[in-house]
């Protein structure tokens, strides 16, 4: 984004106020817990978020992405859809909008629409693995069948295609999460956020956590498999997130990492420098 704009760009966070339809009628995924990333704000009209957020924002740049990465926002109705997004064009400062949805409700209308603007659209797919079983166990709602269908509408479109994992799935294998990235490789994926699994309290997850049904793995664990894994993910494809954000938002995470994001990230850094290891190495 640097190269691309000269300077220093910033995502404002927007909501659509719509709730999972997955969680609506299914109890939704098995993680999920809405406090962790949504607020108050998403009462509030696209045009009041932007207004109220917008301010604070500007000491750090005046380029901006309208991203909505809550719920999922494929589930709206199609003309209110249309109008929250035209609401954000109204805006100079922002130049790009990302929309971050699940496989399984994509709808060409809304796709459509999206393509006809004069600007640069990213959307992007929650996958977090492509193993059936996994994607069972975590309660997703959809299968491997869901995220192929996905990504081969998007490549209609000249959106860029970015994609969300999990690293960390209780029962997943390394060769699991290598099926993952070799089938993201093979789709020429633009952008991919690697997640840890994290368990809240008041969880699925968190529940079986508590009850020692499951274990997740530890800080040491997940860097040690970031390391295995990162060599593999072509150099190409931008890197944008490591590890869960917004873990303590809540104080309800379960054996949650100690420290903080910058020193996870530096701990990454030094293993990968000590143990001669580079993204795209193994490609």
């Amino acid at each position: 984004m640097k190269e691309k704009y000269h300077k220093k760009v910033f995502k404002i966070g927007l909501s659509m106020g719509e709730i999972c339809h997955h969680r609506k009628n299914n109890g939704g995924c098995i993680f999920c817990l809405p406090e962790t990333f949504t607020d108050n704000i998403k009462s509030k009209s696209i045009s009041e978020q932007i207004d109220y957020l917008l301010p604070k924002m500007k000491k750090h740049s005046d380029i901006f992405i309208a991203y909505f990465q809550d719920e999922t926002s494929f589930d709206l109705d199609f003309e209110i859809f249309k109008t929250k997004i035209k609401s954000v064009l109204n805006y100079d400062e922002i130049k790009e909008i990302t929309i971050s949805t699940r496989p399984d409700v994509l709808k060409i209308k809304h796709l459509d629409f999206l393509s006809e603007l004069n600007f640069d659209v990213n959307i992007e797919i929650g996958v977090q693995t492509v193993n059936d079983e996994s994607l069972r166990f975590l309660n997703r709602g959809h299968t491997f069948s869901d995220i192929k269908n996905a990504i081969n509408i998007l490549k209609n479109y000249d959106f860029r295609i970015g994609t969300h994992l999990i690293l960390g799935i209780p029962n997943e294998t390394f060769e699991d999460n290598l099926n993952t990235i070799n089938y993201l490789n093979s789709q020429n994926i633009d952008e991919i956020k690697i997640h840890n699994l994290v368990a809240y309290k008041g969880t699925k997850l968190g529940k079986m956590i508590s009850n020692s049904e499951v274990e997740l793995l530890n800080f040491d664990g997940y860097l040690g498999l970031l390391a295995k894994i990162i060599p593999y993910i072509k150099s190409e494809i931008v890197i944008s997130r490591l590890f869960t954000s917004n873990v303590n938002r809540t104080g309800t995470a379960i054996k949650s990492f100690p420290g903080y994001k910058k020193d996870w990230m530096n701990k990454l850094v030094h293993l990968m420098n000590e143990k001669d290891i580079f993204q795209g190495q193994k490609n």
